[in-house]
C-alpha cells in the first residue's frame, strides 16, 4: 500500500498581512487566511486522507482544521512540524529589518535562504534535521 504525503503552507497569517516575520512566532490566521484554509479543505474534498498532523502553532493548525472537521478526523500537532526559527527577527516588521540588517536580510537572506542563518536562528538545514 502506498503512502502518499500531502504538504500544506499555512494560510496568509496576521503577520503575513502586516509584512511581520513570524518564524515561531504564534500568531494566527488573518481572514484572508481562513478562507484560504476552507478553500484549501475544498480542493482536497475527493481525496483520501487517513491522518492530518500540523505545527502546534496556531496558524497551521486553524489552516488544516477545516479539512480535519469535514472529515471528522483530529488534528495531531508536533513542535517539530514548525517552520524555520528566525531568532532576533522573530516578531519584527520586514522594513524594520531592512533598516537594521541591509544586505543581511536584503541579499543573504532573500538570495541564499537554504543556507542562511538569521541571527540567532536556525539554519534550513537545522529545520530539515528537526
Amino acid at each position: 500500500m502506498k503512502t502518499r504525503l500531502i504538504l500544506i503552507r499555512h494560510g496568509e497569517s496576521l503577520g503575513n498581512s502586516k509584512r511581520i516575520i513570524l518564524g515561531h512566532t504564534d500568531w494566527d490566521l488573518s481572514p484572508l487566511g481562513y478562507r484560504q484554509a476552507e478553500i484549501t479543505a475544498a480542493a482536497l474534498a475527493d481525496r483520501r486522507v487517513d491522518a492530518i498532523y500540523s505545527s502546534d502553532l496556531i496558524r497551521a493548525y486553524h489552516t488544516v482544521l477545516p479539512m480535519a472537521s469535514s472529515r471528522g478526523l483530529t488534528v495531531t500537532t508536533d513542535t517539530s512540524l514548525r517552520e524555520l526559527y528566525v531568532g532576533e527577527w522573530e516578531g519584527r516588521e520586514v522594513h524594520e529589518l531592512i533598516g537594521t540588517y541591509g544586505d543581511l536580510y536584503l541579499v543573504d537572506w532573500r538570495q541564499h535562504f537554504g543556507t542562511f542563518t538569521a541571527p540567532g536562528g536556525e539554519s534550513v538545514v537545522a529545520l530539515g534535521e528537526r
